[in-house]
């Protein structure tokens, strides 16, 4: 597939690797339990995440998201904006949802954390190559 006319659509930077996000629909939020996935990539804007369950579009997911870099999990709304299946042995379904009522101080530090992250990998990266 050819990417060269391909408009990047994101706003802030990316942080692929695999580290935990729990989460559960808005409306169970009181009597809900969290559901443990895997994150496939985040920003501070949105996230990619595996679940064993199909999540339809425009679903709002109260999410608790451990970064690596951050003693604590950072908790938000997210609205599902797209879902989709991995045919695979065993099937799951790959659920991009982007951030909702996100206040700046949360956006800043996950920026910071993702950054900070991007930068460790870059220079091991760098180290790796250098030997």
């Amino acid at each position: 597939m050819d990417y060269t006319e391909y408009k990047e659509k994101r706003i802030k930077e990316r942080m692929s690797g695999y580290h935990l996000v729990k989460y559960r629909l808005f409306d169970q939020v009181k009597e809900g339990e969290y559901t443990l996935s895997a994150v496939l990539n985040i920003s501070a804007s949105g996230i990619l995440f595996r679940t064993e369950e199909s999540l339809p579009v425009d679903t709002i997911l109260d999410l608790k998201i451990n970064f690596p870099s951050l003693e604590e999990p950072i908790r938000t709304l997210a609205k599902v904006v797209r879902a989709k299946e991995i045919k695979a042995k065993p099937s799951y379904f790959e659920i991009g949802a982007r951030f909702i009522g996100i206040d700046e101080q949360k956006t800043a530090l996950m920026d910071e954390a993702i950054k900070f992250v991007n930068k460790k990998i870059q220079e091991e990266k760098e180290i790796v190559k250098k030997k």
